[in-house]
């Protein structure tokens, strides 16, 4: 067995097992778009969703009160301490082109 058969066998033994062999080892969070692997972040917050509920009560049934939904609100995805692919502006510009929504870059400081 030859050096680069050897490699490729245990990338590929490693990828089975979950081992990962890349810069994003140390990271929590990974960012996929379109099946290409282009961040990794050790912290997200905003990953919580609110719904306000309103209460209903119809006339006649005064011991049951009904519930319904109305508003859905997200609060805005941060990812911190983060590395990203070098061609980051190509990746704002697909994520802008899908989402509508123009990405603003964080301080950089921590």
């Amino acid at each position: 067995m030859d050096f680069s058969l050897a490699s490729v066998a245990l990338n590929v033994a490693g990828g089975l097992l979950g081992a990962r062999n890349d810069p994003y080892l140390s990271l929590n969070f990974l960012v996929e778009i379109e099946g290409l692997l282009v961040g990794g972040f050790q912290e997200v917050t905003g990953l919580q969703v609110e719904t306000e509920v309103e209460d209903y009560r119809e006339g006649g049934v005064n011991d049951f009160e009904l519930k319904f939904a109305t508003l859905t609100t997200y609060p805005n995805l941060v990812l911190e301490r983060g590395l990203a692919e070098s061609d980051h502006t190509a990746i704002a510009k697909l994520i802008e082109e899908r989402t509508g929504t123009r990405l603003r870059a964080g301080s950089g400081g921590a």
